[in-house]
C-alpha cells in the first residue's frame, strides 16, 4: 500500500496540532504553513503504518490477503510456494495445505494432491503385488502365466497410473515431485501412462 492510498487520515489532519502552541503560532504566521505541511507528510507515514496495524489480520486471511503475501504464508507453514503459479492456484493450495498434511503418506493422500494439481485420473496399485517372489510366494502359485518379481523389498514399491492421458515431459517432472512430497519415505514410486513406465529420482 503506497503512502497516498492510506484510508486512515488521522494523523494527517491532527499530528500538526499535537504540537506546543509556540510552534504552531509562528507556522501560521507563514502563508504556505510550511511546518503543517511537513507534519502532513509524516502523518501520510504513520497512516499508512496505522493501515497496516489495522489489517494485519487481514494479511493472514488466505483470501484476502494481497498476493504478495502468499509465499510468506506457504513459508510460515512449511511449503515452499511455486511463484510460477496463479495467484488463485496459490491460494487454493494454502487453503488445502493442512489437509494435505494430514494425509501425508497415504494413498489418499497421493491421490489428492496429483488431481489438485495436475487435474488428471490416477490410479495407484502395488508394482509386484501378483508376482512371484522367492522366499515369499509358495510353490503352488507358480503357473504358466506367473510373473516373476524381485524380493521382500518390492513391497516398498507402488505406481502411479494415468489410466487416460500420456505425459509430458514438464508433467512427469511436476507428478515425480508431488508423489515425493507425499510418499512415504520407505516407499519409491513409478509413473505410467498409456505408453510406458517411468523411473524418477528417488531421493
Amino acid at each position: 500500500m503506497g503512502l497516498t492510498d492510506t484510508t486512515s487520515i488521522w494523523f494527517q489532519v491532527h499530528l500538526a496540532d499535537l504540537l506546543p502552541p509556540i510552534y504552531k503560532a509562528g507556522d501560521s504566521e507563514q502563508p504556505d504553513k510550511p511546518l503543517q505541511m511537513l507534519m502532513k507528510s509524516f502523518g501520510q507515514v504513520l497512516d499508512s503504518i496505522q493501515d497496516n496495524i489495522n489489517s494485519f489480520l487481514d494479511i493472514w486471511d488466505i483470501d484476502t490477503c494481497p498476493a504478495s503475501f502468499l509465499p510468506y504464508i506457504s513459508h510460515e507453514l512449511g511449503w515452499e510456494m511455486d511463484r510460477s503459479y496463479s495467484q488463485g492456484t496459490q491460494r487454493k493450495i494454502l487453503k488445502l495445505l493442512v489437509q494435505l498434511y494430514k494425509i501425508k503418506g497415504t494413498k489418499v493422500g497421493i491421490l489428492a494432491i496429483l488431481r489438485l494439481f495436475l487435474e488428471k485420473t490416477v490410479e495407484i496399485y502395488n508394482v509386484w503385488n501378483r508376482c512371484w517372489r522367492l522366499g515369499v510366494s509358495g510353490r503352488t502359485e507358480l503357473g504358466i502365466n506367473t510373473w516373476l518379481g524381485p524380493g521382500g523389498w518390492s513391497k516398498y514399491w507402488f505406481c502411479v497410473f494415468f489410466p487416460e492421458d500420456t505425459l509430458s515431459e514438464e508433467e512427469k517432472a511436476s507428478a515425480f515431485y508431488l508423489v515425493s512430497i507425499m510418499r512415504p519415505n520407505y516407499t519409491y514410486g513409478i509413473l505410467r501412462d498409456q505408453i510406458g513406465y517411468y523411473f524418477g529420482s528417488q531421493e
